[in-house]
């Protein structure tokens, strides 16, 4: 999340910093690579200062002289969009390779479809994949890495919106392409996405992403997008793979999940086994959260002043704790030592969040409350937080009566994550009797998303052009009507059917329509696919093993030799498969984390803000290396 609160005086180089010291991390363990699981960048068009500093970390901690030990074996031009590897560039000297894929806060958007990672990209500092531009036909290629016996598919998927993505997997729209021999691969996917936690989770099932619709031939799964750091691998809850969730390394956000210790993860890989090794982010600004419940004070409801030095004092004493996690974290950090150009230090001023449970009290005007603290905490406009019990609503909340009497909203005067979101104010408008004639209102309520979140200008007018000549065209060429009153009522159903068709498929799982035009079908067409993958669709209810059919005899063998697998070269192919095909198979159990041959070592590290791999040659002899 570089450049989060860039423009704070206080917080605004906390993220650059826990990137740099998330790069020391990496470059000290000497990795083979780091992996990125998204949201480099907080902003979709970050600032130059931003990308600037950002750019110069990434030439002083992966540019080098030093020899890149393991090879991509499958086809680049696949996976990258400059066909190539960076380290490959004869341009460039990278020593320490940075793969990664994009989030929900830098993903691509505008006219070109191009994000920030595009930029370093092109630049040669960073390996940009999982980015998928036909949301009707998800087909995710692996990223195959080999070095002497150990051999690494690592499987990309940059954000999609969550509710698109989820209804694609029910439709059985997202598609796995597995290598031959799936078995003796170790396969790693890298996803940026919401992660169901169940019914408090908070989330509806359907704007998240469920573990059982991944396939089930996954090792390791590495999740973005959430921010609790859970770095210790979890097993999946059908037990067929791990899950490590990194975290994000600066709170972007003043709740719980945010408050414990940061970490990137290095992950030493061999053959089949890892093992996880978290390593902490001192220069992360801490943060101390506490609840008070007023009614459980013993105060007067009306004493404003006892309130106000009930609460003064709970912030002293938090303040303090902060102060104490301070110094604990400058000296770790002083012990762990300098591994880069320039010294690191532990910010001085913690970040702090008292919410006060006021049901039945009056408030105090928590901006004036933050003053006292100023110098104190990084954060004093933010200290309190109140709350009302459930359903209550939180303070600062007011009523706002707009768009004649149809439109009541809460407009949200307390900073943070749970604000309304614009379009679906404009969508609960404009859902009933004031629904539009032309524009079908899912489809504007993604342009109106674009225009607010991705700061995209001209989105809602580039919609508003593609659905006028649409229509026009489909007016053009099955209308039959004469007067302009039929031709209008047909404008009108057309819209409608369209609107309906967006509404069932969401309801449904299954996306039907099209922004321009009726629906297509194009789940059953095939693509051409690269030589040494088979094809896997996934579906949410059944999520196939990988396994390699057979082929009718007049089609050609597949496979790969001679390029860190050994062997003779094997011919191509491509059988077609079904989800019958996997049922025979016993359930797979997920690989033992913690058994680790003696003999060499692998390691891949992996965070939410940066992760680091590092892998040791399986042999004496020079060989290929794997991710």
């Amino acid at each position: 999340h570089v450049g989060y609160n860039e423009k704070d005086k206080v917080r605004g180089n906390d993220a650059i910093n826990s990137l740099e010291e998330a790069l020391q991390v990496g470059k000290s363990s000497k990795p083979d690579l780091i992996l990125h699981g998204g949201d480099l960048f907080h902003e979709n068009k970050p600032s130059r200062g931003c990308l600037y500093r950002t750019m110069d970390l990434l030439r002083q901690y992966t540019l080098g002289s030093g020899e890149v030990a393991f090879e991509v074996v499958s086809d680049p031009a696949v996976s990258f969009s400059r066909g190539m590897v960076n380290y490959q560039d004869p341009n460039m000297n990278v020593e320490c390779p940075f793969f990664m894929i994009h989030g929900n806060h830098d993903d691509p958007a505008g006219e070109s479809n191009l994000s920030a990672c595009h930029l370093l990209e092109v630049a040669g500092l960073c390996n940009y994949f999982g980015h998928h531009e036909d949301l009707e036909d998800i087909v995710i290629r692996p990223l195959l890495l080999s070095k002497g016996r150990s051999q690494v598919a690592i499987y990309g998927l940059g954000n999609i919106r969550d509710e698109r993505l989820h209804r694609a997997f029910q439709a059985r729209k997202v598609r796995f392409e597995t290598p031959v021999d799936p078995d003796k691969w170790f396969h790693v996917m890298v996803i940026h996405q919401n992660r169901h936690k169940g019914s408090k989770g908070g989330l509806p099932s359907k704007s998240c992403i469920h573990e059982e619709m991944l396939p089930s031939f996954l090792d390791l799964v590495i999740w973005g997008h959430e921010h609790d750091c859970q770095v210790k691998p979890q097993e999946s809850l059908r037990g067929e793979f791990y899950v490590i969730q990194p975290g994000s390394s600066v709170a972007t956000s003043l709740t719980p999940g945010e408050a414990g210790l940061k970490h990137v993860a290095l992950i030493d890989l061999k053959q089949g086994v890892f093992r996880c090794n978290p390593v902490p982010l001192w220069t992360v600004r801490p943060l101390v959260i506490r609840d008070i419940v007023l009614s459980e004070t013993g105060l007067l409801k009306t004493d404003t002043q006892a309130i106000w030095n009930a609460l003064s004092s709970e912030v002293d004493s938090m303040i303090t704790q902060g102060e104490e996690e301070v110094q604990r974290r400058a000296k770790e950090l002083e012990a762990r030592g300098k591994f880069g150009p320039r010294k690191l230090e532990v910010p001085k001023l913690p970040l702090i969040r008292l919410r006060v449970e006021h049901s039945g009290f009056d408030t105090i005007s928590a901006s004036t409350f933050g003053n006292q603290f100023v110098g104190r905490v990084a954060n004093p406009d933010e200290v309190l937080l109140f709350h009302r019990k459930g359903g209550g609503g939180a303070v600062g909340s007011r009523k706002v009566q707009g768009l004649g009497d149809v439109l009541e909203i809460e407009e949200n005067l307390v900073s943070g994550d749970d604000g309304v979101k614009i379009q679906d104010i404009i969508y609960k408008y404009i859902d009933g009797e004031q629904n539009l004639q032309v524009l079908p209102e899912p489809d504007l309520n993604d342009a109106v998303q674009s225009f607010v979140h991705r700061a995209e200008p001209c989105a809602i007018e580039r919609f508003v052009k593609e659905v006028v000549e649409a229509t026009n065209q489909a007016v053009l060429k099955e209308s039959r009507a004469v007067g302009e009153e039929e031709i209008r009522v047909q404008i009108q159903d057309r819209a409608e059917t369209l609107r309906q068709q967006r509404l069932a498929a969401a309801q449904g799982g299954a996306e039907q329509g099209s922004l321009s035009g009726p629906p297509t079908e194009r789940a059953s067409q095939a693509k051409p696919e690269p030589a040494g993958l088979v094809d896997e669709p996934i579906g949410f209810e059944d999520a196939p093993t990988a396994a390699v059919l057979g082929e009718p005899e007049a089609a050609r063998g597949r496979g790969r030799g001679g390029r860190g697998r050994g062997g003779a070269r094997a011919g191509r192919g491509r059988g077609k498969r079904s989800a019958d095909d996997f049922d025979d198979r016993p359930p797979k159990q997920p690989r033992n984390s913690q058994a680790w041959p003696p003999d060499s070592q692998r390691s891949v590290a992996a965070a939410g803000a940066a992760a680091a791999a590092s892998v040791a040659a399986a042999s004496a002899a020079p060989a290929p290396a794997a991710a």
